[in-house]
């Protein structure tokens, strides 16, 4: 579903974060601050165009529609505590003549943010 040959295409997007959203909220939430943020349908559908490829090669895959695209950051002592993004999508099975309305929820929790990140290497002596 998601063609990762495109996802380099991403880099074409202006980066005027403004010009992509559709509304912000902002909320109080446990000792920091959460921001909902809403895309817009024009960058929803160009996203989808990037993202998504339309002509899949894989027999029986299903059609994906895109309805919209909305996050949530959290910000806690200044670092990003959490980002959760849903999309809104209308699946149709190869057989099916119904969509099924599915919301798909992606989490992300950095871990010791704003902490150094150390890691070791494997040795490379003998190479």
């Amino acid at each position: 579903m998601i063609d990762a040959g495109k996802i380099k295409e991403m880099n074409s997007l202006e980066p005027i974060a403004e010009k992509y959203i559709e509304s912000i909220t902002a909320k109080d939430i446990d000792n920091g601050k959460q921001f909902d943020v809403v895309l817009l349908p024009e960058i929803v559908k160009e996203l989808k165009s990037k993202l998504i490829s339309e002509n899949s090669n894989v027999e029986n895959s299903p059609t994906v529609e895109v309805n919209t695209i909305k996050y949530s950051a959290t910000i806690k002592d200044g670092y990003v505590s959490q980002i959760v993004f849903y999309f809104d999508l209308n699946v149709t099975a190869s057989n099916d003549t119904v969509a099924k309305k599915v919301t798909v929820e992606l989490t992300l929790k950095p871990v010791n943010p704003g902490q150094a990140v150390t890691f070791d290497l494997p040795s490379t002596a003998g190479f």
